[in-house]
């Protein structure tokens, strides 16, 4: 004997398949809408390339898409070594290797600069560290490291402030003469 199939025979099997679906795609969906900010950090959410908002640690909810979300550090970050050639006042060619200490004091800035704020951190420090060697004498980088170094944070301040950097700490860890007998003159 022949049976035909009528639609409400294996319905109920059918409803199940499609309500597993439905929650396959809401999870996948829901998963793309939770982002997780690790301690240390704040999730800033972009529309558009501007901030709109940030969290702290946690769970942060957004509209994928619509939203990007840049998870920014808040701790301080070594930037080991930055190495500089320049020439001083009296015209001798020193090269100098910076140890850096950056950290993040605006997420909101640093988020919306959209590229690696470490490389953007260091760019900036060389040129200033570069412009300032370039402004005092041999002798003074010489004898005077710590003063140099100060001076370079209180001069990249104007420079990394809107980037939502700052420098921590700065040490010239090397400074090295280029040339030949003809800088002995130049010393004190």
């Amino acid at each position: 004997m022949v049976t035909a199939v009528g639609v409400g025979q294996h319905g109920g099997m059918d409803w199940l398949v499609v309500l597993l679906v439905v929650v396959a795609a809401l999870v996948a969906g829901a998963a793309g809408v939770v982002r997780a900010v690790p301690a240390g950090h704040r999730g800033v959410v972009l529309r558009g390339g501007r901030p709109v908002r940030s969290r702290p640690p946690g769970l942060l909810l957004h509209l994928p898409g619509a939203e990007q979300v840049n998870v920014v550090p808040l701790l301080a970050q070594r930037l080991d070594p930055v190495v500089v050639s320049a020439v001083t006042r009296e015209g001798a060619e020193v090269r100098v290797v910076a140890s850096l200490l950056w950290r993040v004091v605006a997420p909101e800035r640093a988020a919306a600069v959209g590229r690696d704020l470490a490389w953007v951190t260091a760019e900036t420090v060389e040129r200033e560290l570069r412009r300032l060697l370039g402004n005092v004498d041999l002798a003074c980088v010489l004898r005077e490291r710590e003063a140099v170094a100060a001076r370079l944070s209180v001069t990249t301040l104007p420079l990394l402030g809107p980037l939502g950097v700052e420098l921590v700490d700065t040490d010239l860890v090397d400074v090295a003469l280029r040339g030949g007998p003809e800088l002995a003159n130049l010393l004190p």
